[in-house]
């Protein structure tokens, strides 16, 4: 890399750790460390940076428990990257962390829904259902950057995790690697100038990018859910006489179709829908449920809906929060793109 490249990342409220009398055990990680600072600095909004200075030779920062190591090399030319995810201080009272013991960051005997990070070759129901889907979709893509490995599944984790320390909301992974399958190409299919086929948005190849877009689309949907969606429930239990509704609302549905979105990095709420595809959420919420377990698309969307208001208003900040309206709208497509007479829900500012 060159000087003066700059690698952001985030203080998100965790104790500053002093490097004159602490121990730290640092292991390199195989997956591009680069990369991944880039990604985390990205997702949880490049609060600080770090780059080559005069008196800057070696800096260890924590972002939550994961630490990271920066340290500038031949002559200042190149940046060294170690990683780990817990920082041990006292190895007797370090309860967290054992010999053999998971590494995750995810501590909290809360997180119900950032589980331990689920393996390709790990023995659960769940994880075999995640292999499966991995082996089928990778049989099915030419390009080696499209391909699903152990290192993208972790990627997925930590960024929910960050997002999590930043924010206190749990967006759960599971959800993500389901909507890598529906989507069938390796991609979240983010790209806005590489469009699909049916002129909406397509594969980005670049996963660091594709993450980090996919992310920013569904907290937003996230908090607008949190903030609006017992409106949305309302209206989607009203409206089950029309062909394409049904049930009484949730996440699923909501992140599926033009609804709100509280556009962190914007600023603003935008609407939109994450798939033309009117039933798009069947095929999501199924997938999770394998991954999870049956019912598990219910319960996190009462999760997300039992988010107290005031701490969306916390998160936004100075972002408007306007009266919003939802009402159905006949504009539903079909996995191909094309209209199918079917409904969704659809939100309107109420001026």
């Amino acid at each position: 890399m060159a000087q003066g490249d700059i690698y952001y990342f985030g203080k998100i409220g965790k104790e500053e750790y002093n490097t004159s009398n602490k121990e730290y055990t640092l292991e390199p990680s195989s997956t591009c460390l680069e990369e991944r600072i880039i990604l985390m600095g990205q997702q949880i909004g490049m609060s600080q940076s770090i780059k080559k200075g005069e008196n800057l030779n070696e800096y260890i920062e924590t972002i939550g428990e994961v630490i990271v190591k920066y340290k500038y090399i031949n002559g200042g030319e190149d940046l060294e990257i170690d990683w780990e995810y817990k920082a041990v201080e006292d190895k007797e009272e370090n309860s967290g962390v054992g010999e053999g013991q998971s590494t995750s960051t995810n501590t909290s005997d809360d997180l119900n829904w950032i589980p331990e990070i689920m393996q390709l070759d790990g023995s659960t129901k769940a994880e075999q259902y995640l292999a499966y889907r991995i082996n089928n979709l990778n049989s099915r893509i030419s390009n080696k950057d499209l391909k699903w490995t152990q290192e993208k599944i972790d990627q997925i984790w930590i960024t929910s995790e960050l997002i999590y320390d930043s924010y206190g909301i749990q967006v759960d992974p599971r959800l993500l690697l389901s909507i890598i399958f529906q989507e069938g190409t390796g991609s979240f299919n983010t790209s806005a100038t590489n469009l699909a086929a049916d002129g909406q948005h397509g594969v980005e190849a670049d996963f660091a990018v594709d993450l980090m877009k996919a992310n920013k689309l569904i907290f937003g949907k996230i908090l607008g859910y949190a903030y609006y969606g017992n409106e949305f429930n309302q209206v989607v239990s009203a409206n089950n006489d029309k062909a394409g509704i049904s049930g009484t609302g949730n996440f699923f549905q909501y992140a599926n179709w033009n609804t709100p979105i509280i556009d962190m990095d914007r600023g603003t709420v935008r609407y939109g829908v994450y798939a033309g595809h009117g039933a798009w959420h069947e095929g999501v919420s199924g997938i999770y449920e394998n991954l999870s377990y049956i019912g598990a698309s219910g319960d996190y969307s009462g999760y997300l809906s039992s988010v107290d208001k005031n701490s969306i208003l916390q998160i936004t900040g100075d972002i408007s929060l306007p009266n919003v309206g939802f009402s159905t709208s006949q504009t539903a497509q079909d996995y191909k793109g094309n209209p199918n007479g079917k409904y969704i829900i659809q939100a309107r500012k109420i001026q």
